[in-house]
């Protein structure tokens, strides 16, 4: 008799194997991951922050994107609103968001060249050189840094998507869109809210 422990051999010890999933399969997977992740962080941030009471939101059940014909909007001409800009407090970086007042002469004028187009149109401008970008666009509030992101989620929790204009250069007017009417929120002419 041999004192001898048998080795133990890969063939010996083997765990079940995981089926292979395909390139569809992984992409819904992290797709899944990464909205998971997103809900996640806005609960988070929803739970630690303390209650604004700055700015009201707009009484409205629609959803700022969807209706029965979530693309109807896009024949429609574009409407804006003023009324609630969040213009208390300062950024950290020190701009007051009352800038937006004082500003108010070339965003108007933004606004009035705007109205005459439609969604479509709005969509579809584009910027750059050999490398199109898109001009005006949907942006995700988790892309936003942190101190923005928070102060959204505060004011405005019930849009996860914020859209954003370009007025040129680094100067962006940000807000939520409901059908065909924009709700005019901050006015960022440094371009610190979403950083390059």
């Amino acid at each position: 008799m041999s004192n001898k422990i048998p080795k133990h051999t890969s063939k010996n010890c083997t765990s079940p194997k995981k089926p292979k999933l395909s390139r569809k399969e992984k992409r819904l997977l992290a797709k899944q991951d990464k909205e998971e992740k997103f809900n996640q962080k806005k609960e988070h941030l929803i739970s630690n922050l303390k209650e604004v009471t700055d700015a009201k939101t707009p009484q409205s059940k629609s959803n700022p994107i969807n209706s029965k014909n979530p693309d109807e909007y896009h024949t429609m001409k574009v409407e804006w609103d003023c009324k609630t800009p969040d213009i208390k407090g300062e950024w950290s970086w020190s701009i007051k968001r009352k800038q937006l007042i004082a500003d108010k002469e070339e965003i108007h004028e933004f606004l009035v060249l705007t109205q005459s187009s439609t969604w479509n149109e709005i969509l579809n401008q584009s910027s750059g050189g050999k490398k199109r970008i898109k001009k005006h666009h949907y942006q995700e509030v988790s892309s936003f840094i942190s101190e923005a992101q928070k102060r959204w989620f505060t004011l405005y929790g019930e849009y996860d998507t914020a859209f954003r204009f370009r007025l040129g250069g680094k100067k962006r007017l940000w807000g939520y869109r409901i059908k065909n009417k924009f709700f005019v929120i901050w006015w960022d002419p440094t371009h610190k809210i979403y950083p390059l």
